[in-house]
């Protein structure tokens, strides 16, 4: 008995593009395997990173090893982490590399972990020895940070199409320290920013720079999600020590938006203003040490040169010099006092305030120049300007550090016109008794005369206080005046009757929020009644401010951004979001009950 099998031609094309896809995916790795050992054979390379440096408690974070051209020997399913619960859910994912020639260059292989915490505080992954080929390799220390709070439904995070990320690559500082700062915001393919409002941040003990104009276009990868990157600079530095915590902070984003037409290519749709709000950033300051530091210290906190220029270098006693001194390196300008100046108690000089210009960088860094100028008065002659000193403390050595200038040759002659001690105190030249100076005789123009007659006043005018004519020009303007109030007085009246009858004829918002549950066939029928009801309280509550001041109230930039979602999904124009689907039960119930949250706000 012959047995016929019915053939299948779909089930074995898949089959040969799986296994293809699988040979394409090994090919890069085999072709290194058989590749020699020499000079030629692709370097291996060992990372490891993590995702971001903070993230809240109930959330969760990625650490990914990064190895080219080679395999992890046996590598950990777990990372032991007091605190900390690191398993592995990617283990070597193969990906073919190519050089800037488009050949082949080895391959790459991920091995991603999940990290959770189990409460908040500060972690460190510790370094680790990778075994790859025989060869060992000792991947950095990497420090954790796990805030207290879960974040809001609606903050920051990587399957959003934009949010904002501040962040800085120093969180530990010194009191004065100066430290770069970068706002970065990140957009899906379909989003570009055009330009940005830079938010407001004001902590307290500390300073924020504002913000460079020029935004810095990149790319970036958040667990699978890419990204188009721009990235604004400044700097900042701690006036106390203790906790600094820059709050989550709204701004404006005007952005691009375009829709994917003919074969794939992006199609400029328009530009919205969107409402963005900067992630929680904290650092921890601390004071600067008491041991070792200068007498003569100028409060500066960085890593710094001096340079001195004097003018005229040829002069008489009595007579002005000025010092420029040109301090230059990276740190804090702002709270720098001017350099010491050796001859200030030595008596020689007559010492005057230094002023004090500072040029820093354009584009957010902490290097710049302070120009500091100084006049002295030598007092006597001298052949030589003494030097200056800068006392600074440097905290990439956690030190107090000097520069100090070179003394300038000048020259400085005696004063022929100054008068001699001998000339002040009235003695002869040969030590006999000078002569009495001679009476001053006045002279005519030197005295002024006094009148003694008496006074002649001349007759005053007559008033016209008392006149018809005054009080008819005085009442004319007065009638005219009284005249245009009531006119706008009526105006304004009549006005304010309308807007009274046209509010008494909108819906309220007891009515719509009541009939808010009823429109769920779509998610665009139901955000657009949400629209509705939330410009119905907004009327009803003018002075609703929503910044979360109240315990359980609304943040003013989650309700912001549940605006804007609303409206997207309303009057975004695309249909690729399911705006025609029925909203999810979850999406219905966080969004009325920010919205009740805001309603209760708004009646306290």
């Amino acid at each position: 008995m012959t047995r016929h099998e019915k053939h299948n031609p779909w089930g074995s094309a898949l089959t040969l593009l799986a296994l293809a896809a699988v040979l394409n995916v090994s090919r890069a790795e085999a072709q290194l395997v058989a590749r020699p050992t020499g000079p030629e054979a692709p370097p291996v390379t060992v990372e490891a990173s993590i995702a971001s440096p903070e993230f809240a408690l109930g959330g969760s974070n990625l650490f990914t090893i990064r190895v080219t051209n080679g395999r992890i020997q046996n590598p950990p399913d777990s990372i032991p982490v007091e605190g900390l619960q690191i398993t592995m859910v990617q283990d070597g994912s193969t990906s073919p590399l190519k050089d800037a020639a488009g050949r082949d260059a080895g391959f790459e292989k991920l091995y991603i972990y999940y990290v959770s915490a189990e409460q908040p505080g500060k972690y460190v992954i510790p370094q680790l020895d990778i075994t790859v080929g025989g060869q060992v390799f000792r991947t950095p220390p990497l420090s954790l940070n796990v805030i207290g709070s879960m974040p809001s439904p609606l903050e920051m995070n990587a399957s959003k199409p934009y949010f904002a990320m501040l962040n800085s690559p120093k969180r530990e500082i010194y009191v004065n320290e100066t430290v770069p700062l970068n706002l970065t915001i990140y957009t899906r393919d379909n989003y570009e920013v055009r330009d940005v409002q830079f938010p407001n941040i004001r902590p307290e003990r500390a300073v924020v720079k504002p913000f460079a104009r020029n935004l810095e276009s990149g790319s970036d990868t958040i667990d699978v999600y890419d990204f188009k990157t721009y990235t604004a600079r400044a700097s900042m530095f701690a006036l106390a020590p203790g906790e600094i915590r820059m709050e989550p902070a709204p701004f404006p984003a005007v952005m691009a938006s375009f829709v994917t037409r003919f074969s794939s290519v992006p199609v400029r749709q328009g530009t919205e203003s969107k409402t963005l709000a900067t992630s929680l950033l904290t650092f921890e300051a601390l004071p600067l040490p008491a041991e070792g530091r200068p007498t003569q210290f100028s409060e500066a906190v960085g890593r710094f040169d001096l340079a001195p220029e004097a003018n005229p270098r040829q002069l008489k006693v009595n007579d002005p010099i000025t010092v420029t001194l040109t301090v230059t390196g990276a740190g804090n300008f702002d709270v720098m006092l001017a350099p010491y100046f050796y001859g200030t108690d030595s008596g020689d000089w007559k010492v005057y305030d230094a002023t004090k210009e500072i040029k820093e960088a354009s584009n957010g860094e902490t290097e710049g120049t302070a120009v500091f100028s100084q006049v002295l008065i030598p007092l006597k002659t001298v052949s030589e300007l003494p030097p200056f000193e800068l006392n600074f403390f440097n905290p990439e050595t956690a030190r107090y550090e000097t520069t100090q200038t070179e003394p300038i040759s000048i020259t400085v002659a005696p004063d022929p016109d100054a008068l001699s001690t001998d000339a002040l105190m009235g003695a002869a030249p040969n030590g006999g008794q000078a002569a009495a100076a001679s009476q001053p005789v006045p002279r005519f123009e030197d005295i002024l005369h006094i009148r003694t007659g008496s006074t002649h006043w001349r007759k005053s005018l007559g008033t016209a206080g008392g006149t018809a004519v005054f009080w008819t020009a005085q009442l004319i303007p007065a009638l005219v005046l009284l005249v245009l109030v009531a006119l706008a007085s009526s105006r304004a009246l009549k006005a304010h009757l309308e807007s009274r009858d046209q509010r008494s004829a909108l819906p309220t918002y007891r009515s719509l929020r009541s009939q808010l549950k009823s429109h769920t066939r779509s998610r665009m029928e139901f955000y657009r009644a949400f629209l509705e009801c939330f410009q119905a309280l907004e009327r009803e509550a003018p002075n609703l401010s929503g910044n979360g001041s109240s315990t359980g109230s609304p943040q003013k930039a989650d309700i912001e951004n549940l605006k804007g979602h609303a409206a997207k999904v309303v009057y975004g124009g695309s249909h690729s979001d399911g705006r025609e689907r029925p909203p999810k039960s979850k999406e219905v119930s966080e969004s009325l009950r920010m919205l009740d949250k805001l309603a209760a706000a708004s009646r306290r």
